[in-house]
């Protein structure tokens, strides 16, 4: 073994995995970049990254895929990093990150759906997380998802979204979590409060500005027990309210 393998942090099994993605990008995406640029990466393209093995790595055995370590998508990131194309349009191949949320939290009957598909690059996978108001900023969306029955009316924007208009599956980070959606539709003010109403909030007195701000203040009353912070909504975002919406699973329109 050499000794680069021995010492890299991967292990040789994901360095391996390296030297698969580094000869595939050099064969079919650095020739072809100029015209990715400009056209977006085409059909056959993303057939050939899924028989190279590229696509869908985290997904299971059971499903047909090959089961491999999580970091294997940061590797398929670094090689990219490597060449003129990753400045471009590597971020339409690093898309494929969204699979692990399919993997953890996607139903039998979504994984047997769209497995065969990511595996084969048939499928093109989008993630709708950028909005025009926060970036890219996951805490701040403003994207809301309400149940309704068997689904979901999404209100909100994104935009940026890599393959956006050739994906097939679309991944909507959407917050559903009721505290938080009333946070997200009545944000707090921005602006500091005028003097007069700090003063208010000292002394816990001065009508109903200073009764708020003193509930606020000591965690009391509907106002206090409400509070929802950052750290709670990064939480909730990311391990209850990333939906899974495609097609006519979708109700409404982001």
């Amino acid at each position: 073994m050499s000794a680069v393998l021995e010492e890299s942090p991967y292990g040789e099994e994901l360095e391996m995995f390296r030297s698969s993605v580094q000869s595939f990008l050099k064969k079919e995406l650095e020739p072809r970049y100029r015209e990715f640029d400009d056209k977006g990466l085409d059909r056959e393209f993303w057939r050939k990254a899924g028989a190279a093995g590229l696509l869908g790595v985290e997904i299971p055995e059971a499903y047909g895929g090959p089961g491999a370590d999580p970091l294997a998508v940061l590797v398929v990131s670094e090689e990219l990093g490597r060449m003129p194309a990753g400045a471009s349009i590597g971020s339409c191949i690093t898309t494929d990150i969204m699979t692990g949320f399919l993997v953890d939290y996607g139903t039998e009957e979504q994984k047997k759906k769209w497995f065969p598909g990511i595996l084969s690059g048939d499928i093109i996978q989008s993630m709708a997380l950028t909005e025009p108001q926060s970036g890219s900023d996951a805490v701040n969306i403003r994207a809301t998802a309400r149940r309704e029955g068997d689904h979901y009316i999404i209100n909100g924007s994104k935009c940026f979204m890599s393959n956006g208009a050739k994906s097939n599956l679309v991944y909507v980070i959407a917050k559903n979590v009721p505290s938080i959606i009333k946070l997200t539709e009545n944000p707090r003010p921005s602006s500091p409060p005028a003097a007069g109403e700090r003063r208010a909030s000292r002394s816990g007195r001065g009508g109903g500005a200073g009764a708020g701000s003193g509930a606020a203040r000591g965690g009391r009353g509907a106002a206090g027990r409400g509070a929802v912070t950052p750290a709670q909504q990064g939480r909730a975002i990311y391990e209850q309210n990333c939906q899974l919406c495609h097609g006519n699973d979708l109700k409404g329109s982001v």
